[in-house]
């Protein structure tokens, strides 16, 4: 009988009193999608004190965090209310508040192709006030499908009788996203309109139509002296052409 065995290595910090037991995770965002954010109670959900009674806080550094990234800090406060009509004290404890925000519309993470995975670690400190522990937040970024740019019309010119000139139908269009094949598909069709549905509530909504399909470009439409290649994604017009 044979067999494998799977080690996994747990790293674990200790700082004196300060332990922590790995990075801050299960934060996962969409490309161009809503922000993720860890807050204060998860940023120390794997640090511990074996001091009683001690105090963590968080320490970024504000000036290196990744694209995207934003740390924000709140001191916590205590403050004493009193009703004066009947004189009773009342202690209000405003707790510290610590949060990591990823924006994952970021221009850095664009070039994300569809399902492409990427993981944003975050580095930080914890003090008790004597010791403090390295520590980490990792951000779970998955790509979308960014659309093609097209940046202005391809344009050239020839005089009648001149040899036929070739032009890119991808001269200046771009795709930011990695491994993206860009090529001359049909133009889309006019937008279609909203769908109305009544919901649950009795209410009249919009659904958004669906995208349109993506044809392939027929060259039957082109001007007279104008042909298609389209391994190449170009076309090639014959200034020579009668209709001229």
């Amino acid at each position: 009988m044979s067999g494998t065995i799977d080690q996994t290595s747990i790293q674990i910090t200790i700082a004196a009193g300060l332990i922590v037991s790995g990075p801050a995770t299960g934060v996962s965002v969409i490309e161009n999608g809503g922000a993720g954010v860890f807050d204060r109670t998860a940023l120390l959900a794997n640090v511990t004190d074996i001091d009683a009674g001690a105090t963590l806080e968080i320490q970024v550094d504000d000036l290196n965090l990744p694209p995207g990234v934003v740390y924000n800090h709140v001191a916590g406060y205590t403050t004493q209310s009193i009703i004066s009509y009947y004189g009773f004290a009342q202690i209000i404890v405003v707790p510290t508040a610590d949060t990591l925000t990823f924006d994952p519309t970021n221009a850095a993470y664009q070039s994300l192709a569809a399902g492409e995975e990427m993981d944003i670690v975050v580095a930080y400190t914890v003090t008790d006030g004597a010791n403090t522990a390295p520590a980490q937040a990792i951000f779970h970024i998955v790509g979308t499908d960014d659309a093609p740019v097209v940046s202005g019309t391809v344009t050239g010119s020839a005089l009648n009788g001149d040899a036929p000139v070739s032009l890119s139908g991808l001269a200046n269009a771009t795709d930011v996203d990695h491994g993206a094949v860009l090529s001359v598909v049909a133009a889309p069709p006019a937008g279609a309109e909203a769908e109305n549905f009544i919901n649950a509530a009795g209410v009249a909504e919009g659904a958004a139509p669906p995208p349109p399909p993506i044809l392939p470009f027929d060259p039957t439409i082109l001007p007279a002296g104008v042909t298609f290649d389209a391994a190449a994604s170009s076309f090639r017009f014959d200034p020579s052409d009668p209709a001229y």
